[in-house]
């Protein structure tokens, strides 16, 4: 912007345009008496103002340039801005664009202090529609962020049922493989322990034929309920693995701590019964036990389990058996005979 002089060389004649610029200015924002005008008091005059601004334009030509085109480059910066946060975001608002065109026509045809005063009046009308905008954004942010809240319940909700098996509210293998390689990988970054309780109910299939598969469905509730009593960390992942097999990851559990936890579940599942239509069901558990092996794979992983677990089965069932390393597993627990063993 370039200052303009106090003077234009003959100050005893004529007021200097700065000043004049600052009259002609209240005159025209606060109706005050115009300079060199015999307008009436209380009424803006118009054509006063422009032959003071041809005069002015003959005397101050390149600087009034300079500071029209800056100005002129300010208002095209803002009335783009403005048309791109405001007009963009409220399309067919008649009052942003007639806004816009009368600030538009005012800076390629009006005087600087005609301009100034629609600048001005463009600022304010704009500034209402922006806080208008402003409320309308807020309100549509927080009926937004409320669905967008119950979506996320909604989904969270999915997924739980998604990764939850129907009968007994356990997980389900979608919900144990997460599990199984959250565990592998924390063995791997932080050498965190792991154990895996692979669990398998002792001669099931006699409790669907003797007593039907409603007894059957009571008994893998029961036994689940059992499960989550033993092992109720948030961190541990109790799921149904199919059928009557249960498989459970316990995370920063080494396999003694394993094995301890999982022979004192098996001894309390020994103890418990099933009512279920006026009976009392019996039931035993075998367990298989792996601890997590660095650079093992989540199958290898459930698979050393496995085998520990059949060991178990193989071995007269009732019983918690661990798989070690080489293939050699190590047994505890009750061993009852088959023959004997509770439906």
């Amino acid at each position: 912007v370039v200052e303009i002089g106090e003077s234009d060389g003959d100050e005893g004649q004529v007021p200097s345009p700065k000043r004049a610029l600052a009259a002609w200015a209240e005159h025209v924002l606060l109706i005050t008496p115009a300079p060199e005008s015999l307008a009436r008091p209380g009424v803006r005059d118009w054509r006063g103002l422009q032959r003071f601004c041809k005069r002015f334009f003959a005397r101050q030509r390149r600087g009034v340039e300079e500071v029209i085109g800056g100005f002129r480059e300010v208002i095209a910066a803002f009335t783009a801005r403005l048309a791109e946060n405001v007009v963009a975001d409220a399309a067919g608002d008649g009052q942003a664009e007639e806004h816009l065109r009368r600030l538009e026509w005012a800076a390629r045809e009006r005087s600087p202090a005609e301009l100034k005063q629609v600048a001005l009046e463009t600022v304010d009308g704009l500034g209402r529609l922006i806080e208008e905008r402003q409320a309308r954004q807020q309100s549509m942010t927080r009926d937004l962020g409320e669905r967008i809240q119950a979506l996320r319940a909604e989904l969270v909700e999915a997924q739980r049922e998604a990764t939850t098996d129907a009968l007994t509210r356990l997980s389900n293998r979608v919900a144990l493989e997460g599990a199984l390689k959250s565990a592998l990988d924390y063995c791997v970054l932080f050498r965190e322990p792991a154990a895996l309780l692979m669990v398998d109910i002792d001669h099931f299939k006699q409790v669907n034929d003797t007593h039907g598969h409603q007894a059957g469905d009571a008994v893998l509730r029961a036994l689940a309920d059992r499960l989550v009593m033993h092992f109720p960390r948030q961190a541990d992942c109790v799921a149904r693995y199919g059928g009557e097999e249960f498989a459970l990851v316990l995370r920063d559990c080494d396999g003694e701590t394993a094995v301890r936890k999982a022979e004192a579940m098996r001894e309390a599942v020994r103890r418990m019964s099933v009512e279920h239509g006026g009976r009392a069901l019996l039931i035993t558990v075998s367990v298989g036990v792996a601890e997590c092996v660095l650079g093992e794979t989540a199958e290898e992983w459930v698979a050393r389990a496995d085998a520990a677990l059949y060991r178990a089965k193989d071995g007269g069932r009732d019983q918690v058996v661990e798989a070690r390393l080489g293939g050699e597993e190590s047994g505890l627990g009750a061993r009852s005979d088959p023959a004997e063993a509770p439906a």
